[in-house]
């Protein structure tokens, strides 16, 4: 079994019990509504058998496929990481919870960030996140979150605190 993921989210909960009832042999790691009658699933698995399934699933709305995806992020996901910051503050919002897992894996693979926690919304759609890293890496990561969200045709918004308040930081246990 591989570390590659793929996430979808169908417009209901009927269309993610289709996508579940036809998964391949891979590991399903979440599946229940989000955002009203919205439905994720998320897999694991190798490139080799989500990639095949991703292009003939119809019944998904939004959907990526990621290889080697970070265990640090669904640690966030599913709140068994840390939640301290180490530095500047990276806040994301999706209107997606597809979105968010890419953004993630985005930010912590290729810009070193650590992601504190990520909150899939349950009563509406759409996601949110902390990261926590060197200014420059959390500027350089929320310039490519934007720039993602943009060639996806997402939306979504991220902000950087670079010195972030007694406040803020009380929020994180610091």
């Amino acid at each position: 079994m591989g570390n590659d993921l793929l996430i979808l989210e169908a417009p209901s909960i009927t269309a993610g019990f289709k996508i579940l009832n036809a998964l391949p042999k891979v590991k399903l790691l979440d599946a229940e509504p989000v955002g009203g009658s919205r439905y994720l699933v998320v897999v694991q698995g190798a490139i080799s058998d989500l990639a095949p399934f991703a292009k003939e699933m119809k019944v998904a709305d939004d959907f990526e496929l990621i290889e080697s995806f970070d265990q640090g992020v669904l640690d966030a996901i599913y709140s068994l990481a840390p939640n301290k910051l180490n530095g500047s503050l990276v806040l994301v919002e999706t209107e997606s919870a597809v979105a968010m897992y890419a953004i993630a894996h985005l930010v912590v693979k290729h810009h070193g960030l650590r992601a504190i926690e990520i909150k899939i919304r349950k009563s509406s759609s759409g996601a949110y996140a902390y990261f926590t890293g060197e200014i420059r890496a959390c500027q350089s990561a929320a310039a490519d979150v934007m720039s993602h969200l943009a060639s996806k045709s997402r939306k979504g918004t991220v902000e950087v605190f670079d010195r972030p308040s007694e406040h803020i930081r009380s929020l994180f246990g610091d």
